[in-house]
């Protein structure tokens, strides 16, 4: 999981502290609901001596990692020994028998926690991961942390960051077989106070329409963006994994550029990529995964967009590849299979102009997106997917509560240490107001920030309510 926003993966026997400036009794008062009280259990496929990947040393996992993390985008760990590697691992230590005493049965035969590993990077992220290189995959046992994720955070944020990773860890959440007895999609209406998503049943129809969205997002990113559909375009958060075609189309320009004949167009291709994308970030809000755009910043992107394709066509020598030839080059296979516009665009260019291809492609799919975001018969900000990011918040909540800790502490890590303190102001005051803050038109697998939190406070007072 990474904790943070994108590619971005939180009292003593009572949860309403009042961090932040909130007031417990302006907020709606929980309702009754008993069926919280017990967690919700689900079937582990795998036994626990061979779902995980253990290690007899710090050294040995290191070493794993070092292999293992360059293939999903993270960077190496630092050799063992680190100082914040005892303080993780005084977290975990602390955390884990609490957390075998609320799932006794996930945790069977796990008696020695996991080992934490360090990271040196300034985003505030940690995560625990599966390894799918082997098959079945298994779960490397341990949690790493990136160094940022210590700076400046206090003990309890810190035990909300490890109950979360935890959780993703110790019920495997992220594996798809776990994933298919707990998922759920569903919509809301109205103040949506007492609507918990583990507990919905899952909508078919709502299921269809995120799937639709998590296939167009995948290609061209998180949000239909006609002004840029033109270029191939990563517009957010440099460190994540960039969309599909915005990966094949870096592979190829790396490939071919030292062929061309004009490198001053290649300079441009970069240069006035950086510029979009740095327009782009200016108007990205990574707390709630939206792009604001307007009208100057719009005519601004739309004045590169022409030169920048341009530019792209004369630095590029005429690649007489067709868009799967270069996808299986770079990834040694096809990554599932391709869709109507995909295969038509294969027949269409039949290996003659891979740029022609690709560009046609990027901008059939923005607006395809586009359209999709703009659907009224299943409003973006009506639907709600459940799933392994605040399954591993209402995780930690559980255990965090028994442990006499915050249930929040994961959600108030991240406004303390992620957020800006005007959106964290924001946040605690739409809290204070009985607002319900923004989902995030299912645009990552992380919930906002603000819900995360609101979501996090209204469960913990809940089961203060009825689970006494």
């Amino acid at each position: 999981m990474a904790i943070t926003a994108p590619m971005l993966m939180f009292a003593i026997g009572c949860s309403a502290s009042n961090d932040g400036g909130e007031s417990a009794d302006l907020r709606p008062p929980p309702a009754v609901n008993q069926a919280l009280c017990e967690p919700l259990h689900r079937p582990l496929p795998t036994p626990n001596a061979n779902a995980y990947r253990f290690f007899a040393s710090d050294q040995e996992a290191v070493e794993h990692a070092k292999v293992l993390f360059p293939t999903i985008s993270k960077k190496p760990p630092l050799p063992a020994g680190h100082a914040l590697q005892a303080q993780a691992e005084a977290l975990i230590s602390e955390l884990y028998p609490t957390f075998r005493k609320v799932y006794p049965t996930e945790t069977q035969g796990l008696d020695k926690p996991p080992r934490a590993l360090i990271i040196e990077d300034d985003e505030v992220n940690a995560f625990a991961t599966k390894d799918s290189r082997v098959q079945p995959e298994v779960y490397p046992w341990y949690v790493a942390f990136n160094t940022g994720a210590f700076n400046g955070a206090t003990r309890d944020d810190l035990l909300g960051l490890v109950g979360h990773e935890l959780g993703h860890l110790l019920l495997r959440n992220y594996s798809a077989a776990v994933k298919n007895s707990y998922q759920r999609h569903y919509i809301v209406s109205g103040d949506e106070q007492g609507v918990f998503g583990a507990y919905q049943t899952d909508d078919k129809k709502v299921a269809k329409r995120a799937a639709e969205l998590d296939h167009l997002r995948a290609r061209v990113g998180m949000v239909g963006v006609p002004e840029v559909g033109r270029i191939p375009q990563w517009p957010f958060h440099p460190k994540n994994r960039p969309p599909f075609y915005d990966d094949v189309v870096t592979y190829a320009f790396n490939k071919y550029k030292p062929q061309s004949a004009d490198p001053s167009a290649c300079t441009e291709v970069q240069t006035k990529s950086l510029e979009v994308k740095q327009l782009l970030l200016q108007r990205w809000n990574p707390d709630e995964y939206t792009l604001s755009l307007d009208d100057g910043t719009k005519a601004a992107i739309a004045s590169k967009i022409e030169p920048l394709r341009e530019a792209l066509r004369k630095c590029l020598p005429v690649i007489k590849r067709t868009f799967t030839s270069l996808i299986q080059e770079k990834y040694g296979k096809l990554p599932g299979a391709l869709d109507a516009d995909e295969s038509a665009a294969e027949s269409k260019y039949a290996g003659k102009d891979f740029v022609a291809e690709i560009l046609e492609l990027n901008e059939l799919k923005h607006k395809a997106l586009a359209e999709l975001e703009a659907k009224t018969d299943l409003p973006l900000e009506s639907l709600r997917v459940y799933e392994e990011e605040e399954d591993a918040d209402v995780i930690s909540a559980r255990v965090l509560r028994e442990h006499g800790k915050d249930p929040r502490s994961v959600s108030l890590y991240l406004l303390h240490n992620h957020s800006s303190d005007e959106s964290a102001s924001q946040c605690f005051a739409q809290i204070r107001e009985g607002s319900v803050p923004f989902f995030g038109a299912l645009r990552d697998n992380h919930p906002t920030t603000c819900w995360r939190h609101w979501n996090l406070d209204r469960f913990a007072r809940t089961l203060d309510v009825s689970c006494k």
